[in-house]
């Protein structure tokens, strides 16, 4: 008697049913989707956040840019100035401002005011006084550009990470009435690291704002860089103690290959 060491499986085993089809092209599916998932999440690069204490804030200063446009006071009314109200100054500079005579229609004239400092990080005011103010005095006026541009390293866009570049307004309406208008920014410092390791910085912002009327203004509110009889535009700023540190990452290639191996194995267990 003849033995064969290959044992032969019955013929109706290997015969074709369209429920085994089915099985087949739903598992095929099954197999590239997880593929496809796989390959998809160790392509895609994902931003992680954290904070901790800006060790810049000692030795980092940040060029403050400013564009506003009043359109119903003249240049000759306007003066400028910059104080520190908090902190140690270690940076003395007090850069390029400059007033231009703009045509507010109707024959008005208005004013244009740009220019730009170093300032420390630490919390102040820039301040646009008006003279010869009036109860029917018109503030209205437009802020082109408020920015706070970090001075070390290169230059992070906002639009990268979803953040305006700077602050700009097309209008702000001042009804007659209001002595002063006043922005107030808590500036954040921000480091964006790259998933290659390069670095760019960039200052996020939050501002709120408000009118000040003729009877606010003669009492005055110093924590708020505002003097008693104070007539004009404010802008107050405050720098965040701590960084917002933001991070490209990918899943480790070891991970991705791990994950793979564990779709075969499975397939296979199933076949």
């Amino acid at each position: 008697k003849k033995f064969d060491i290959n044992s032969k499986a019955l013929e109706g085993v290997h015969q074709q049913t369209l429920l085994g089809a089915i099985l087949t092209i739903i598992t095929t599916i099954t197999v590239l989707f997880l593929l496809f998932s796989e390959l998809s999440t160790f392509f895609s690069i994902e931003t992680i956040s954290r904070m901790d204490i800006d060790k810049r804030a000692s030795f980092e200063a940040v060029k403050l840019a400013f564009d506003i446009s009043f359109h119903k006071v003249s240049c000759d009314r306007i003066t400028y100035s910059h104080e520190v109200t908090k902190g140690m100054i270690h940076v003395e500079e007090k850069g390029e401002i400059i007033k231009n005579t703009i045509d507010a229609g109707s024959g008005v004239k208005g004013c244009s005011v740009h220019g730009f400092f170093l300032v420390d990080k630490v919390a102040g005011n820039f301040k646009f006084t008006v003279s010869k103010p009036d109860p029917l005095m018109d503030l209205s006026h437009s802020v082109h550009l408020i920015d706070f541009i970090p001075t070390e390293g290169p230059l992070l866009s906002g639009d990268r990470i979803g953040i305006p570049s700077h602050f700009n307004r097309s209008l702000t309406s001042v009804a007659p009435g209001n002595a002063a208008y006043q922005y107030s920014f808590y500036v954040v410092p921000t480091e964006y690291k790259t998933l290659y390791g390069d670095l760019s910085f960039v200052n996020q912002y939050a501002v709120s704002e408000k009118s000040i009327s003729f009877e606010q203004a003669k009492v005055g509110d110093m924590m708020a860089g505002i003097a008693r009889d104070f007539s004009g535009l404010v802008v107050t700023y405050d720098f965040s103690p701590v960084m917002l540190f933001l991070e490209e990452r990918r899943e480790k290639i070891i991970d991705f290959i791990s994950n793979l191996f564990g779709i075969i194995g499975g397939v296979i267990t199933v076949l």
